[in-house]
């Protein structure tokens, strides 16, 4: 988690880079950065639906799979991505 929090913004602004010149000039950072946090929300989903498949991921899995669900949440909290969640 401390290696996501340390470098998240600085690849998320790679990646935006990355994205202008294959046509999204009129993508601004701060709109991909807010999509970035509330897809965060994605990550968790496919983790907690992983560890909810009947152990088919075998013992590798079993080892692999438990943080991944923390580490989303704890993404989650980190990047304040409630916030960008449409109560409506």
């Amino acid at each position: 988690m401390e290696d996501r929090r340390r470098h998240e913004e600085r690849l998320v602004r790679e990646y935006h880079r990355a994205l202008v010149p294959a046509g999204w000039a009129t993508y601004p950072f701060d709109e991909c950065f807010s999509d970035y946090r509330r897809y965060a929300y994605a990550g968790y989903l496919m983790a907690v639906r992983r560890l909810d498949d009947g152990g088919a991921h075998g013992a590798r899995g079993t080892r692999c799979f438990p943080p991944w669900p923390v580490a989303n949440a704890a993404q989650i909290i980190d990047l304040e991505s409630h916030d960008l969640i449409d109560s409506e």
